[in-house]
């Protein structure tokens, strides 16, 4: 997996939220929103809006009208309780940690999510959150051989690769390490 190891904290943008941030009316909800799910923690509402191979979860706060936060991906032809994480998306200081929207999607929605194959550092430690919680199973999946990776303990550090270190390579290593980069996620499901 790749991590870009020169972005610091992700932009917290607006525009891609649901209605770019802006108040939506109880008369626009399922229009902007799609289809309500369930409460979720602190007041708020979890939405899932498809839009063809795109899913969307939106948590959506019925007090203000607004948007928090939104994680964008998709889910496997053959596994639809799969979901891959594309991006996630939060209102400038939203309170809402997107390691809760993680938590709750694999535990009250008993999905199994899958990383990008690119992260920032917040990406990161939003694994690295759920990783450390017992009743979520984390673990490296390399797409290429279908072979587990172990990520227990120190070795969590070892399926990322930098783009410093893919940069400052010797030349019989680079192909080695952008195999890494390119084949291997991070899944996170129930723990058994």
């Amino acid at each position: 997996m790749l991590l870009i190891d020169f972005i610091y904290k992700k932009l917290r943008t607006v525009d891609q939220l649901p209605k770019r941030g802006k108040r939506i009316s109880k008369a626009d909800e399922s229009y902007w929103l799609g289809e309500y799910i369930s409460r979720f923690p602190g007041g708020y509402e979890l939405w899932l809006s498809r839009q063809g191979l795109l899913s969307v979860y939106n948590v959506f706060n019925p007090k203000t009208r607004r948007v928090e936060l939104s994680l964008n991906g998709t889910r496997f032809k053959n596994n639809p309780q799969s979901f891959k994480i594309f991006g996630i998306y939060a209102r400038p200081n939203n309170q809402i940690r997107a390691v809760k929207l993680y938590e709750f999607l694999i535990k009250k929605l008993n999905l199994t999510l899958i990383s990008d194959q690119v992260q920032s550092p917040g990406g990161q430690r939003i694994w690295k959150q759920l990783h450390r919680k017992k009743s979520i199973s984390v673990y490296g999946w390399n797409f290429k051989t279908h072979r587990y990776i172990d990520v227990s303990e120190g070795k969590f550090k070892q399926i990322y690769v930098t783009s410093k270190q893919i940069e400052n390579a010797e030349p019989g290593k680079i192909q080695n390490l952008k195999g890494i980069a390119k084949n291997i996620r991070l899944v996170a499901c129930c723990a058994d």
